[in-house]
């Protein structure tokens, strides 16, 4: 059940206008360490069709079962990060 905002519309959709009305001309810097929080944002960051690019940063109270969730589910992002870290 999605919840509601005021004049009906959802959170997620006043998200991601959000998004688009405060979006940089450089696009947004997406810290992604893969936990819920980093999904969730890169999710509307996609559905908001805005311009980022979204850069993995391991913290160091991950566990090796979130390190293996995001690894096989988000292993594009990871990739994508170490390419413009050798690149630099």
């Amino acid at each position: 059940m999605k919840q509601q905002l005021l004049c009906g519309i959802s959170k997620e959709q006043q998200a991601i206008t959000l998004l688009q009305n405060h979006e940089p001309s450089e696009g947004y810097y997406l810290a992604f360490s893969g936990g819920k929080d980093s999904q969730v944002i890169y999710d509307l960051a996609v559905k908001a069709k805005v311009k980022f690019e979204a850069y993995f940063n391991m913290t160091t109270v991950d566990t090796m079962t979130h390190k293996e969730n995001y690894d096989r589910h988000f292993a594009r992002i990871i990739r994508e990060t170490l390419k413009r870290i050798k690149n630099k």
